[in-house]
């Protein structure tokens, strides 16, 4: 990406853009959505509670109703995580369940099918801010996604050329099946690689097979997310293919940034795996020329900048915006005026 773009001297940086929920949240069709919306950690149950003729959200409600009281601000990464230890301590120590523990495999199972559902009536949209985005980078930069929605896929199918390719290494892992839907079809030679997109923890538009091939669904999916993501467990199985190469593409990726782009992230403390990527890689081999941070919590954007404060030097300019529209009109005034 170009460093004109916003407004600094310099051309063309290795840029590594980094995607969070609040980047879902703050797509360009949020604002008249009426309804669901795609759901941050703090009101999954919220948004959850909005869905209308599905059996498996009002069984995953009437669970959280009974075991957490109502908690009105039960995360969906805590809900997880305690029904997962659960459910793993007994089954890996070969304890009988019972019928009380067999309601965490239930929940479990329940909130696969809750997740595709939310998302597919809340986020599978396209959007011109994220749009944007793929519309300025370069064939070599990347971008990090910890959504399971398939915003910004569509986005690169739209507006990344022939710069963006699932079949050229675009998801950072070997790709088949529903490729052509997800890239355009472009006259020109194409640059020998593509802009990476790294599902971090996986994607609605993926199937994983048994040996972890992963093949493309030509739409997201709508059933149950098992199997295609990695959940909100405080423990993330990182080890498993294709998510072990993702993640070390991924740390190749931080290290080798001079542009970074933040939008709608928010560390979260108990995901020391994410922490760590970033605190370790960012800076690791080239000096940042420019941090942007998009996030409406002011407080959200500054432990971001205490996160990868070893990766920043005197020069180094962070420009802060509060919503993705203030980040797209700046791109889009940036490439008028060069």
């Amino acid at each position: 990406m170009d460093l004109g773009y916003f407004g600094l001297s310099g051309n063309l940086r290795k840029t590594t853009v980094i995607l969070g929920a609040g980047a879902s949240r703050g797509a360009e069709f949020v604002k008249s959505q009426v309804g669901i919306l795609p759901p941050l950690d703090l009101d999954f149950f919220q948004q959850v509670a909005r869905l209308n003729n599905c059996r498996e959200a009002d069984s995953l409600l009437a669970f959280v109703q009974e075991e957490y009281r109502g908690e009105p601000h039960l995360s969906m990464e805590r809900f997880f995580s305690e029904a997962d230890y659960t459910d793993r301590f007994h089954a890996e120590l070969h304890v009988d369940r019972g019928p009380r523990v067999k309601r965490y495999r239930r929940a479990l199972t329940d909130f696969y099918v809750v997740v595709a559902r939310l998302l597919s009536e809340s986020a599978d949209k396209t959007c011109t801010f994220h749009e944007s985005i793929a519309d300025r980078l370069s064939a070599n930069d990347s971008i990090l996604s910890f959504n399971y929605d398939c915003i910004m896929d569509s986005a690169l199918r739209d507006a990344g050329g022939n710069r963006w390719d699932p079949a050229r290494g675009g998801y950072g892992c070997d790709i088949k099946g529903a490729v052509s839907v997800w890239r355009q079809s472009t006259q020109g030679r194409p640059p020998q690689g593509s802009i990476q997109l790294l599902k971090m923890h996986g994607s609605l538009n993926w199937e994983v097979a048994a040996d972890a091939t992963v093949s493309l669904r030509p739409a997201m999916l709508k059933t149950s997310a098992e199997g295609a993501i990695i959940p909100p467990s405080w423990f993330k199985d990182l080890t498993r293919k294709p998510f072990a190469s993702i993640w070390g593409t991924a740390r190749k990726a931080l290290r080798s940034a001079r542009i970074l782009i933040v939008v709608g992230y928010s560390v979260p403390a108990t995901d020391l795996f994410s922490q760590s990527l970033l605190k370790v890689e960012v800076g690791a081999e080239a000096i940042l020329d420019a941090v942007v941070l998009v996030n409406p919590d002011r407080e959200a954007r500054r432990r971001f900048i205490d996160i990868i404060r070893d990766g920043l030097n005197p020069k180094t300019r962070v420009l802060e915006y509060s919503t993705l529209r203030e980040l797209h009109d700046r791109l889009t005034l940036g490439k008028a005026l060069l």
